[in-house]
């Protein structure tokens, strides 16, 4: 779970630096998260708890439609999993706002202009 969460971090920061705008769009658009957030900020009501039901319905159904014409193939875990994976990623989107350093391969980079990675003191 480490390398997992490790990993969409240093992502986020990477396409953050690359364009702001499109990353901006990325929040707004993880339809896993927002769902999850109507139904809390509701009450766990009955009709935002069918909303989330069919938005997570929904990216579990588009994830394993996509990965089955791309060839990949998706196990049934981790197409249950795909929208805890995109609140995971939701909730790691604001740390490209506040922090450019991040590990690569073990190693402590620094992201700067244009993704480029510089060694990092930490």
């Amino acid at each position: 779970m480490k390398r997992f969460i490790n990993r969409h971090t240093r992502w986020s920061q990477l396409r953050w630096n690359l364009n702001k705008t499109a990353y901006t769009g990325e929040l707004l658009l993880n339809m896993s998260l927002w769902s999850l957030v109507f139904t809390v900020v509701s009450g766990f009501s009955y009709e935002s708890s069918i909303v989330t039901a069919l938005c997570w319905g929904a990216k579990i159904i588009g994830d394993a439609m996509m990965n089955a014409m791309l060839g990949t193939g998706l196990g049934i875990r981790e197409a249950l999993a795909s929208p805890v994976k995109d609140l995971v990623i939701g909730f790691a989107w604001p740390v490209p706002l506040v922090n450019r350093k991040t590990n690569w391969r073990g190693n402590p980079v620094r992201i700067t202009h244009n993704t480029l990675l510089l060694p990092s003191e930490d």
